[in-house]
Order: C-alpha cells, then sequence, then structure tokens
C-alpha cells in the first residue's frame, strides 16, 4: 500500500546545482544539507565538512554524487512500481535515500529494467 504522502515526498527529489569551490562556506554547505535532508537523504556524513574547512569540498563533492545517484535511481526505481515490484522498490528506495549501496541497487536496477529477473 502506498501512502500519497510518501509519493509527495519523492517527487519533489531533484537534481540540485553543483556548488562551486569558492563559493561553498560552512553556511553555504548547512544550507545544501538542510536541502538533500528535507529531500529524505541521510547526508550525516557531511556533518564533519561542516567545520573542516581544508576537506570541506572533497567530502561535498562525494556526498554530492552520492545524491546525484540515488536521484537517477529514486526516478528508475519509480518506472519499476510502475510495473509492479512494489516490495523490491521499497526496500531498494529505502537504501538509495540512505545514500548506501548505490552499486548494487544501480546493478539490480539494470537487471530488473532490462528484463533479466
Amino acid at each position: 500500500v502506498t501512502n500519497s504522502a510518501d509519493n509527495e515526498n519523492y517527487t519533489s527529489i531533484k537534481l540540485l546545482s553543483s556548488i562551486a569551490e569558492s563559493a561553498l562556506s560552512k553556511a553555504v554547505l548547512a544550507r545544501r544539507m538542510e536541502q538533500w535532508s528535507a529531500m529524505g537523504f541521510d547526508v550525516s556524513e557531511l556533518e564533519s565538512a561542516l567545520n573542516n574547512s581544508d576537506s570541506r569540498y572533497d567530502i561535498y563533492r562525494l556526498v554530492e554524487e552520492k545524491v546525484r545517484r540515488a536521484v537517477e535511481c529514486i526516478r528508475r526505481i519509480e518506472m519499476l512500481e510502475i510495473r509492479g515490484f512494489k516490495i523490491e522498490s521499497v526496500k531498494m528506495r529505502f537504501r538509495v535515500m540512505q545514500l548506501t549501496g548505490l552499486d548494487t541497487i544501480e546493478e539490480r536496477l539494470d537487471e530488473l529494467m532490462s528484463g533479466d529477473i
């Protein structure tokens, strides 16, 4: 059973523009963390970057790439839900929002989307 409030959360997931290194202040990073968190992503690994100006941008870029991949996975998961893969979609969506196991999820999505199950 799908909750309409859940669908509203996931439809608000979108790619945000990348932040240039010169613009990535502590305040800007905190705002981006809020934006990603509001979409439902677990971006707790960015907390260490708030007080570490030396590696702030590198950490941000790593998490940004995970979020980018996760957004693409969510789009594909939504297509699978339409095809009837409800239970597997819920499990994958949870992991994607945690930004964990993206390689495995992408591989599984490739299998399911191609019909090689």
